[in-house]
């Protein structure tokens, strides 16, 4: 039922919010990419936000709100990383975020008349090289200010 489902959608973003899901946010990868963020000289706050409630719809990992562009740090299993997993292996978990992915993809990529930018990190990513990871942000930041 779609006001069920609302006002779940509604409580896990409080709850992502006041920081009741330990698990699901602020991540080691995250934190790991926030880390050489600040070690660049970006500033929390006033350059990225981390754990951005977009549009009233949806949690995003780390924001750019100047320069209107999301960054999300997908972990490897659970967002089923199609460089590790093939789509014939996937399970229900796996399917399920892959479809809130492509749900939230859509949203952020069409709102504002396709102004904003998502850009995907994924876990492997960053674990085997951080800083080419924010070498790929710092590109589009540097694109994104072309514009």
């Amino acid at each position: 039922n779609p006001e069920a489902r609302e006002k779940v959608r509604l409580q896990m973003l409080r709850q992502y919010e006041s920081g009741d899901f330990p698990n699901k946010s602020n991540t080691k990868p995250e934190r790991q990419v926030k880390q050489e963020l600040l070690k660049r000289g970006y500033i929390e706050g006033i350059d990225f936000i981390h754990q951005y409630k977009f549009m009233n719809k949806f949690m995003c990992d780390f924001c750019f709100p100047n320069n209107k562009i999301i960054v999300e740090v997908n972990g490897d299993y659970w967002h089923a990383n199609p460089k590790i997993y093939s789509k014939e292996k996937l399970n229900f978990h796996q399917i399920k975020s892959i479809n809130k992915d492509k749900s939230k993809e859509g949203y952020i990529t069409k709102v504002d008349d396709g102004s904003w930018t998502l850009l995907i990190l994924w876990e492997s990513d960053i674990k085997e090289n951080v800083s080419k990871c924010v070498d790929r942000i710092e590109e589009v930041l540097a694109e994104k200010k072309k514009i």
